[in-house]
This record gives C-alpha cells, sequence and structure tokens, in this order.
C-alpha cells in the first residue's frame, strides 16, 4: 500500500487522467511520466548511442568503439569546473556474447593534490579512478544515466567524487542508452545479473584507458563504488577480480548492495523480512522476470501476473524508466502483480545461482555499508549474507578483509550521505596507496579480516529520510518524479 501513495502522490495534479472505473488511466499517465522523463534528457534525439559500423561479435571485451572527447555541457546540470565524455565500447553479457555499451568520463577540473604529485606533467596529467556503479534506473535505452542532465546520482557520487580530483568512470550497462546492433538485433537490459554488469564495468575501465591513456594510465589506481543494484554489481565486481583481473585495482565499496535479491524474494514470501522491504520485493520480482527473461527468452516473464504484464507492456510501449514505472502500477499492490511461485520455478534458480552475489572469494577489500531504515531491503538479511562470505574466505584461509557497517536512522539513499566522510576517505587512502594507515586497518586480524560494527548517527530522529534518490527536500506531489 505504501507504495501505491507514494506513486499516486504524484499523480493527484493529475487526477483528469481517470479510467472508466475511477482510477488513473495507466496508459495515459505512461505518456505523462516518458514525458517528464525526456525533458530530464541532455540529448532526447542523441545519435551517440547508435553503433558504429565497425562492431563485430568477435572484437574483444573493452575495444573501443567511438569516443566523444568533450560532451557539450550546456543541455547538462553537471558542475561548471567538471567536463565530461562518453565512449561506446564493447563488453560481455551473461552467456558471453560480446555486446556494444556506452559509459560516461567524468573529469574533475585537476587531479587530487595528493595525487597530482605521481602525474607525469602539468600539461597531461593523469588521474586516480572510481568505477561507479550506478542502481536501478530502468530496463530500456531510454534510461541510460549518461544522458540524464544530472547523470542520475549527481552529487550523491559522480559530482562528489570528481570534486576530489578523481575521474569517475560510468557504465550505463549493456541495453541501456545502446539498445541495438548495426544490423537491428536488439540488446535487452540483463537486469540483476550482476556478473554481466560487473563484465559491463570492467570493460568500461578497459575501454576508458585506451580512449585516454595519457590521463588514465593502462596500470592507473582504480577503486570500484556501486549503490543498490550497483552495490550488487561492484561486489560482483570483486568476485570477477579474483578471475579475470584489471590492473590497478584497489578494493570496492558496496552501498546497500542488491545481492542475492531472488532468495531475500524467498524469503518475503515466508515472511522472513519486514511488511515494507516485502512489498518493495515484490516490485522487484516484476523487474528480474524481464532481467531473466532478457538471459532466457522462453521464461517470457513467468513470475509476473496477466494484470502486472499488462502494466509492463504499457510501460514497454514508451520505454519508460523508474518514475514513469511508479505512475504505470499506480492503484495495484505489487503484490498483485507477481506469482507466487516464482521462486519455485528452475529457471529463476538457475539465473540465481548463475548471477550469485556474496558467499564466494573476491578481491579485496570489501567495504558494505548499509541502512538500518532501508525500504528496499532488511539489513538482518544483507548481514547474514555477510557472514556467509566471511564463513568462506575463513575456509579458504583468505587474507582479504571485508567491513560491514551498519548505519543507524537512515534510508536506502540517505545512506550514501549519511556515509560520505567514511567512504569518501576509504576510496582517497586506496588511491593514493596509504591503505593500512587507519587505526582500524592496524587492529585488523591478519587472516579474514572480518569486522561489523554500527555507526550512530546525530539527531537521525528529526532529519529528513526520504527514499528516493534526490537529495534535496521535495514536495509531496511531485514525489514520483524523484526515481533519477
Amino acid at each position: 500500500m505504501k507504495t501505491f501513495l507514494l506513486s499516486l502522490a504524484g499523480v493527484l495534479p493529475f487526477l483528469s487522467v481517470v479510467s472508466s472505473q475511477g482510477l488513473p488511466d495507466p496508459a495515459a499517465l505512461a505518456q505523462m511520466g516518458v514525458e517528464w522523463e525526456t525533458s530530464q534528457h541532455a540529448s532526447p534525439n542523441s545519435t551517440f548511442y547508435t553503433v558504429p559500423q565497425n562492431f563485430s561479435r568477435d572484437l574483444a571485451p573493452g575495444t573501443l568503439l567511438a569516443v566523444e572527447q568533450a560532451t557539450n555541457l550546456s543541455s547538462y546540470l553537471v558542475p561548471s569546473s567538471l567536463t565530461l565524455s562518453r565512449i561506446m565500447y564493447t563488453t560481455t553479457n551473461l552467456n558471453g556474447t560480446i555486446q556494444p555499451a556506452s559509459a560516461y568520463v567524468l573529469w574533475p577540473y585537476a587531479p587530487a593534490p595528493w595525487f597530482a604529485s605521481s602525474s607525469s606533467s602539468s600539461s597531461s596529467p593523469s588521474f586516480p579512478l572510481v568505477a561507479w556503479a550506478h542502481g536501478t534506473s530502468g530496463l530500456f535505452a531510454t534510461c541510460a544515466p549518461s544522458n540524464y542532465k544530472a547523470l542520475m546520482y549527481h552529487h550523491f557520487v559522480p559530482f562528489a567524487l570528481a570534486k576530489q580530483g578523481i575521474a569517475v568512470v560510468a557504465p550505463d550497462y549493456a541495453g541501456l542508452g545502446v539498445s541495438k546492433t548495426p544490423d537491428g538485433t536488439h540488446i535487452p537490459h540483463e537486469y540483476s545479473a550482476s556478473p554481466a554488469q560487473a563484465n559491463d564495468l570492467a570493460n568500461a575501465v578497459i575501454a576508458a584507458r585506451a580512449a585516454f591513456p595519457s590521463y588514465l594510465p593502462s596500470t592507473g589506481p582504480f577503486a570500484v563504488v556501486g549503490h543498490s543494484q550497483g552495490g550488487g554489481v561492484a561486489w560482483a565486481y570483486a568476485q570477477r577480480q579474483l578471475e579475470d583481473p584489471v590492473p590497478g585495482y584497489r578494493g570496492t565499496v558496496a552501498f546497500a548492495p542488491g545481492v542475492q535479491v531472488v532468495e531475500m524474494i524467498t524469503k518475503a514470501r515466508n515472511g522472513g523480512v519486514g511488511p515494507i522491504q516485502t512489498d518493495t520485493l515484490f516490485g522487484v520480482q516484476r523487474l528480474i522476470s524481464a532481467g531473466i527473461t532478457a538471459v532466457y527468452p522462453s521464461f517470457n516473464f513467468t513470475g509476473v501476473t496477466p494484470v502486472g504484464y499488462e502494466r509492463w507492456n504499457i510501460l514497454a510501449k514508451v520505454q519508460g524508466c523508474m518514475p514513469t514505472q511508479g505512475l504505470v502500477f499506480a492503484g495495484l499492490e505489487n503484490r498483485d502483480t507477481v506469482t507466487l511461485d516464482f521462486t519455485n520455478d528452475s529457471t529463476t534458480l538457475e539465473f540465481a545461482k548463475r548471477t550469485k552475489v556474496g558467499g564466494k572469494p573476491f578481491k579485496g577489500p570489501l567495504l558494505v555499508l548499509a541502512a538500518e531504515n532501508d525500504v528496499s531491503l532488511q539489513p538482518e538479511v544483507l548481514e547474514s549474507i555477510v557472514d556467509e562470505t566471511c564463513e568462506v574466505l575463513e575456509a579458504g584461509n583468505s587474507t582479504e578483509s571485508l567491513e560491514y557497517a551498519l548505519y543507524e536512522g537512515v534510508n536506502h539513499f540517505p545512506l550514501i550521505s549519511a556515509s560520505q566522510a567514511e567512504w569518501m576517505d576509504w576510496v582517497k587512502e586506496r588511491l593514493s596507496g596509504e591503505a593500512g594507515s587507519k587505526k582500524r586497518d592496524c587492529d585488523a586480524p591478519p587472516k579474514a579480516r572480518c569486522t561489523k560494527r554500527r555507526v550512530k548517527g546525530f539527531r537521525t530522529d528529526v532529519s529528513v529520510q526520504f527514499p528516493l534518490p534526490n537529495f534535496l527536500v521535495t514536495e509531496a506531489e511531485a514525489v514520483w518524479q524523484y526515481g533519477l
């Protein structure tokens, strides 16, 4: 019910858009939503995402296909001292098929002072790098963060990092932005296939280095940071780094990571998570059904009820992203849009097995940050996955470190701002080569260094805890618009 109220709140000024039954007409609302989303695009009809004819599935992953050296920022909302580039490159999906994908590179005004001394020259500086994995934006080409005026996470992560003198490379993920090959073949977004998006992340680093070798050396230091869907991607990248390492890797930060989500939905079905998280997870089940269908077309949205599928087709017709999805599904309980047997389906279970993140060895260090009041996932469930991972590390005599911190009194997106003092320092320490200088590192045991702690906030009883991504306090009637 809460999701319905959040979505419908944004519809109140538009109640002339109703069906004969007195409920908001989903098709009309979809059109309204996508019109607003289009207004947030930097280039509504951008040709950048058209794949050049030099694309071939025989190319190696990380091959550069196109470079936009200096993106025109006149239609973006990027801080004036920063600049932007966009690239197109090859990556691999979950089945190992070569696909084209897009990414942006956000450039600081100058390298961080603690890094500048290592630059080759003032005329051609090199930069420390963060590979940024964004959270759920949607499932269609229109949902690419690189074409949003504020790059979707704006001051939360990419602007914050770049203003500290750190370059940011951020994949849109395959299927977002670039949607078809030169011969017209559709590229679906394999939502929740975190290892596939980890490939997108790794290959974006490789391609960005190829595009800008003077600024991003092939062995220069980089860290990985991700939130929500991207938190799962970041963790999956840490696992990938063991098997297919990219030079220069210094560690991973995962905010509120979406890991083992099918298992979380199973827990929700069995009453193992709170009611708010259960409602959210049922909504996520729709997205995962689309992600599984992208990998296994014969799955054909098993896990979505007829009424859910009808609404999904309305969303797909207009290529709507997360704000529009909230409008399209207004008036429905999330549990009424998904089937009960989804988590018992053999294809679902196979997908979950192939995409499992957590409970596996990884290349660290790994910092996992969780929000006590997260509407999207139960922190106790996430902590159990952390414990499972630590048991694997101990059993394998691993020397990698995993640090878990639970931030009290904060929600899914406010977690990023609440923890900025910690994660920003953590990233800087590792990119600068000073990791281990902090007391918590020195005190860690020599083997599998798994630590857990709680962070108590100041005045969390009176702070505004808005669950959606906009960092400003928003008006209630516009709440649906802040899914970007």
